[in-house]
């Protein structure tokens, strides 16, 4: 990100993005230090906001709430990779298409904050 906004000319590139990486919200509720510290991170994004949208740059939060779809995922938790057939975990062609999506907008209705989750992925 530091890269990004450090030389928006190069390639014409004017967008910067943070993850918010975690196993579900429930995950967040039984870790206070974690969910502390990814408060700091979505702070760190509004404050990055404030401060480079005026500059043209697009800052924005993305939460990714679930597994994605991985040969560790597929080791690891056999059965939450199971639902993969019912869209149980997240593509990464289609987090990848969501971060286009998010650098392509207009700047009329950019996106701050944005929370990606299978649908069957409780809130």
């Amino acid at each position: 990100c530091k890269i990004a906004i450090q030389s928006p000319q190069i390639g014409g590139f004017r967008s910067a993005g943070y993850n918010f990486l975690c196993q579900s919200n429930n995950f967040l509720l039984q870790i206070a230090a974690f969910s502390g510290a990814k408060s700091a991170l979505r702070a760190l994004a509004q404050s990055m906001a404030r401060e480079f949208s005026p500059q043209g740059i697009h800052v924005s939060h993305v939460v990714i709430d679930g597994a994605i779809d991985t040969e560790w995922i597929e080791k690891m938790f056999p059965q939450r990779y199971a639902t993969k057939a019912h869209d149980g975990i997240l593509n990464p062609d289609d987090i990848a298409e969501v971060y286009w999506q998010i650098h392509r907008q207009p700047r009329s209705a950019w996106t701050h904050e944005m929370d990606l989750r299978p649908w069957v992925e409780e809130f």
